[in-house]
């Protein structure tokens, strides 16, 4: 894994002076840190120029048009010199991409390309040879093999040596809960051989008045003993619960952008451990890396908003990043507002409807091609059968600022299903 920041300050005339630089190894020239960005980065190459028309009347003077002239022309000027260089961009940019082709070169972070030209591509404002030119693009793109590397922003790469610090920590804590057990072992034993030796002191009750009076002397001593390590005891389970509970507050968080690494940056912000819906217009959909084999289950924390959580079809993951996920007929989604399930747009099923705070989880077997439902680990009665593989997990919302918060994104070994419910199948 690469790190690079050389997307900071980048314009689109230097993207085409680096693509065109010819001593750049193929390899490396396929993957410049910035085509991350390219949306932002040539957002004002797609949008329109347009001016709006002001009310005149008879009494505006002649100098005062032509000035109007002037203007439309410079915009008319800006606009074409734009389309130009987006063009050029896109031309080297598909020549470098069938380079790599030509040598199988793989391509690193071919996903994070591919969104940013089909966002490009949906773009109304284009000039028909720019869109023919993204047509092509694309084209050659999909034609590359996707590299095992991959290229991160540093800030990526602090959270990661955070978290590994984290996770260190967490294994010396571990270590010395077994430290203190195996104490906790030991001081166990030791009472049971002094409780031994009280039964025995009281056998020997019967013994004169001064065998009595020693031994008495000594079950006094033993009991203090006892009573020493009874509260070493305690204070060590305290230890332990204390320490117990700061692991399972450290494992419960979870970062949000190791979970949902496809979404469209004009719908959501990914922070820490929630995904916040932002600039609201009607649905959109986030998505998890895809699986393929295995059980899998992603939490999330239900809020106070029109939330719905579920999986979909790997191959429709890029054309739902904008639009209601559950009307696709590859869908299988379950709608906090009443508990509904959903697939193709269509009603199946009613679930009970998960209420404020409480963890809201799906479940894909994808053995069995199952996806059960679960409200704080509780499996709910209706489920999705014959899911598609490779999926990718699904959540989607509407409510503007809505913040859903994951708490779990796992791999299992065995599912929590617990009795057979009833079933549902999608489309």
């Amino acid at each position: 894994m690469l790190s690079s920041t050389q997307h900071t300050h980048q314009t689109l005339e230097s993207v085409w002076e680096w693509l065109d630089n010819s001593t750049i190894d193929s390899r490396r020239s396929a993957a410049p840190f910035y085509w991350f960005h390219l949306v932002n980065l040539l957002k004002p190459s797609t949008q329109e120029q347009h001016c709006e028309p002001n009310e005149t009347d008879d009494q505006f003077k002649h100098d005062e048009h032509d000035d109007q002239e002037d203007r439309e022309d410079q915009q008319s000027t800006a606009t074409e010199g734009n389309n130009e260089l987006l063009l050029s961009v896109l031309q080297r940019l598909t020549a470098v991409l069938d380079e790599s082709f030509k040598n199988n070169t793989p391509v690193p972070n071919k996903r994070s390309l591919h969104s940013s030209l089909s966002q490009l591509a949906r773009s109304s404002s284009h000039d028909p040879k720019v869109k023919k030119c993204l047509r092509h693009c694309l084209v050659s793109l999909d034609s590359v093999n996707e590299d095992e590397f991959a290229i991160v922003e540093t800030s990526q790469l602090d959270l990661t040596e955070s978290k590994d610090q984290t996770i260190s920590e967490l294994k010396s804590k571990i270590d010395q809960n077994a430290d203190l057990e195996r104490e906790m072992g030991q001081l166990r034993a030791n009472k049971e051989s002094y409780l031994c030796e009280i039964v025995s002191l009281q056998r020997s009750t019967e013994q004169t008045d001064e065998e009595n009076s020693k031994l008495r002397s000594e079950l006094g001593t033993t009991t203090q003993k006892l009573e020493e390590i009874e509260q070493v005891l305690i204070h060590a389970q305290q230890t332990m619960e204390r320490m117990k509970k700061e692991i399972a507050e450290k494992e419960q968080f979870y970062v949000a952008s190791d979970v949902i690494v496809a979404y469209s940056t004009e719908h959501f912000r990914v922070s820490e451990s929630t995904v916040t819906r932002i600039n609201s217009s009607g649905y959109a959909g986030c998505f998890t890396e895809p699986v393929s084999e295995g059980i899998h289950r992603l939490t999330i924390r239900n809020v106070g908003a029109n939330v719905q959580i579920g999986v979909l079809d790997n191959a429709e993951c890029p054309t739902s990043l904008t639009k209601p996920v559950y009307v696709s007929p590859k869908a299988a989604m379950m709608f906090n507002s009443d508990g509904s399930l959903y697939s193709a747009g269509k009603r199946l099923g009613q679930n009970s409807k998960p209420e404020l705070g409480q963890e809201w989880s799906a479940e894909a077997d994808l053995d069995e091609r199952t996806l059960h439902f679960f409200i704080d680990h509780v499996q709910q009665q209706h489920y999705f059968t014959n899911i598609p593989v490779p999926l990718v997990f699904a959540i989607t919302t509407d409510t503007k600022d809505a913040q859903i918060e994951i708490t779990a994104w796992e791999e299992m070994n065995e599912s929590h299903k617990a009795f057979e419910g009833t079933e549902h199948k999608l489309g």
